[in-house]
């Protein structure tokens, strides 16, 4: 074998930098040993870990009824946020509604301004809103 004590080959993946570079210099003291060791555990961290379906941003939420109106959801349809996210972009350049000069922005239609109000609004706000309509 390489030699290196098995308490050492912990995965590496959820060490903070500080204990990292501990690591580093207190262990081995050899950077490209310590190197190759990182990006094994790394690699094997990355394979191993998956994140569970339906967790996180993946998680299906249920939708009100005016966003589920929005963007053409189906009755009791759930969705994730990301997709909540795509198709509402979708309906943002069907109808034209971003500012032409900034696309950053989009006025809301009469169809969205329950949701987003009447005034300006920053697409990457977006979220401030949704969180409302979106639950468990």
């Amino acid at each position: 074998s390489s030699g290196i004590n098995a308490e050492y080959t912990y995965p590496l993946c959820a060490l903070s930098p500080t204990t990292k570079q501990w690591y580093q210099r207190r262990v081995h003291g050899d950077t490209l040993l310590y190197s190759a060791i990182l990006y094994t555990q790394y690699k094997v961290c990355q394979k191993n870990f998956k994140m569970p379906k339906g967790s996180g941003l993946t998680k299906p939420l249920n939708l009100s009824k005016e966003l589920a109106d929005l963007i053409g959801a189906k009755k009791d349809e759930k969705l994730s946020r990301p997709e909540v996210v795509k198709r509402i972009w979708a309906y943002l350049k069907e109808k034209k509604l971003q500012d032409p000069e900034n696309k950053q922005f989009f006025t809301p239609d009469a169809k969205m301004q329950p949701i987003f109000g009447k005034e300006k609004v920053r697409a990457f706000g977006m979220a401030k809103h949704l969180k409302t309509h979106l639950t468990n």
